[in-house]
């Protein structure tokens, strides 16, 4: 057989199983669980969309009530992530990321990536919420959004993040880069009615390559160094800039929802705000004001070398000092969240979701009294509670 060929049939059988690793025939994962304390089944629902960590090819959305009963459950094919709910000028809708096949995924790098659905109070789907290029943007292959972080501002204005594979000739000679070096980048953009009204790229900030401290081999080009791992966004009630959570920096930043700029930093190798050794975090996710106050929390994930257990923090800055005016820390009394994970602020609770820890805990910080305790053989990105499900019916996809 001809080399050429030969070639066409190797790389054609490498697509195959790429392809095939995301679609219908593999069995649907059971969710299995043990509610290890139910609270009242009238005290709220939880939504979530557990999955087995590394298969893409299905999920599911689910909502239990607060004793732990299943709801609803809908099979969705393509694993489905971030499940919540919103209100959004009055109306309710419900937004979930579902990954896709057809998208460039970047080499090395075991990420979700595709669209968001966005739906009504009843789960009917309104949109599909995609990347939207630019048209001097260079991509590698078709580009869609991660599964990550999506703020809604209204059905057609939202901000959404990506990793964008690219190519960089910006990393500083003292990290030893080597030629033809990719990167999986760290893309942000707002858009409104299909237009992007601004548009954040991670390499165009090069000191951001020196302060990360995982995943940043720059002279390895097999794959793509994803060095930054932005994992979540929240927007300043006060100022309306982005605040974002990157991962493999152990750091916090304030980005100018203006000019993009770098305005502080948070964690990492060079925080504008000095920390305490109790004050430090490691790889955290879910970065996010708590509702009606001016305080930071984050899911604290900890590391599996130097600190194997997951905290919730939160802090109180003073941006003009450059200080801290009040922190809190409170130790989960769960196994290590080593990946993914949130929480929530409930009255004087926290709602966790223990992410590859495989639990969600409600639980009082300060008395150590659990309200809900779950644990399961599936992780889940994010779990979030609400008061009613008022327009979605009991169902359950079998």
């Amino acid at each position: 057989m001809p080399v050429v060929l030969l070639a066409a049939v190797a790389v054609g059988y490498r697509e195959f199983r790429r392809w095939k690793q995301f679609v219908k025939p593999y069995p649907i994962d059971e969710f299995t669980y043990i509610v290890n304390k139910p609270g009242k089944a009238q005290d709220g629902y939880y939504l979530l969309s557990p999955y087995m960590v590394n298969r893409w090819w299905h999920g599911r959305l689910m909502i239990l009530d607060g004793a732990g009963n299943i709801h609803y459950q809908k099979y969705i094919n393509g694993s489905a992530f971030n499940f919540r709910k919103w209100n959004l000028n009055g109306h309710t809708r419900y937004t979930y990321f579902v990954n896709d096949a057809k998208v460039q995924h970047s080499k090395g790098i075991k990420l979700a990536m595709g669209y968001y659905i966005l739906a009504d109070s009843a789960l009917q789907q309104i949109a599909k919420i995609q990347y939207v290029p630019l048209a001097d943007t260079e991509t590698i292959g078709r580009q869609g959004f991660d599964m990550h972080d999506l703020i809604m501002l209204s059905d057609d204005h939202f901000i959404a993040m990506l990793y964008r594979t690219r190519k960089v000739n910006n990393i500083p000679d003292s990290l030893h880069p080597k030629t033809g070096i990719q990167v999986a980048e760290a893309v942000i953009e707002e858009v409104e009615a299909g237009k992007v009204l601004w548009h954040w790229e991670s390499a165009q900030f090069p000191e951001l390559y020196g302060t990360s401290l995982e995943n940043n081999k720059y002279g390895d080009t097999s794959v793509a160094a994803d060095y930054i791992h932005l994992n979540s966004a929240t927007i300043d009630p006060f100022d309306s800039n982005l605040i974002c959570s990157f991962r493999n920096n152990d750091q916090v930043l304030k980005i100018s929802r203006r000019d993009g700029s770098i305005l502080w930093r948070l964690g990492g190798n060079n925080s504008d705000f000095k920390l305490s050794a109790d004050q430090i975090f490691l790889r955290q996710h879910d970065i996010h004001y708590i509702a009606g106050t001016h305080r930071l929390m984050l899911l604290d994930n900890g590391d599996s070398l130097t600190r194997p257990y997951s905290r919730v923090l939160e802090f109180k800055l003073n941006e003009r000092e450059r200080t801290i005016d009040s922190f809190s820390s409170y130790r989960i009394p769960e196994g290590f969240a080593q990946y993914m994970g949130s929480v929530e602020k409930i009255g004087n609770r926290y709602l966790i979701g223990g992410g590859s820890g495989n639990y969600i805990l409600e639980v009082d910080p300060l008395t150590g009294e659990k309200y809900f305790e779950l644990h399961s053989n599936l992780s889940t990105y994010r779990v979030y509670r609400v008061n009613t499900v008022n327009n979605i019916g009991a169902q359950l996809d079998k």
